[in-house]
């Protein structure tokens, strides 16, 4: 068993934190596919992004959680050091707040193919799917890339 005694475990933190993603993916695909099957073309367009992005953030979420697992183990045995684990944190919660930058992109995106088709109800539909999903995405990334600094320097 490894010596590694330091109070913040990155990996852990990524496992406890990934469920709520996948949560949020799950919902997205069970909503997006109700919608899709409504008779109301604006609802059928919300459903088919809801749907696109649950997957994708639902195989996000998977990928994280089986890293995550991989390195807890690994950071257990002693195969993985303080310092590489600080440095995985490091990128993460630089990747994460860059993830911040296309957030804000996905939503106004959303917003801007939303008001360019005004007599599509399908892509109005599709457009505020977007909005929703990057608005999510939006605090979800600034709620982790704080969560993750804040533990990381002890705050």
């Amino acid at each position: 068993m490894a010596s590694n005694s330091s109070s913040f475990n990155f990996y852990r933190f990524q496992r406890q934190a990934m469920p709520i993603l996948l949560g949020w993916a799950i919902g997205s695909i069970v909503t997006g596919a109700l919608w899709h099957r409504d008779r109301s073309k604006y609802l059928q367009g919300m459903g088919g992004q809801f749907m696109a992005w649950g997957l994708v953030d639902g195989v996000i979420a998977l990928m994280a959680l089986t890293g995550a697992r991989r390195k807890i183990a690994a950071w257990q045995a002693g195969d993985i050091t303080p310092r590489q684990q600080a440095q995985e944190a490091d990128q993460f919660e630089r990747i994460v707040w860059a993830n911040v930058v296309l957030d804000v992109g996905y939503v106004l995106g959303g917003r801007w193919w939303q008001r360019r088709h005004p007599e599509y109800p399908a892509r109005q539909g599709m457009g505020v799917g977007v909005m929703l999903q990057g608005f999510f995405l939006l605090v979800w990334d600034i709620l982790l890339a704080l969560g993750v600094g804040r533990r990381r320097r002890g705050a």
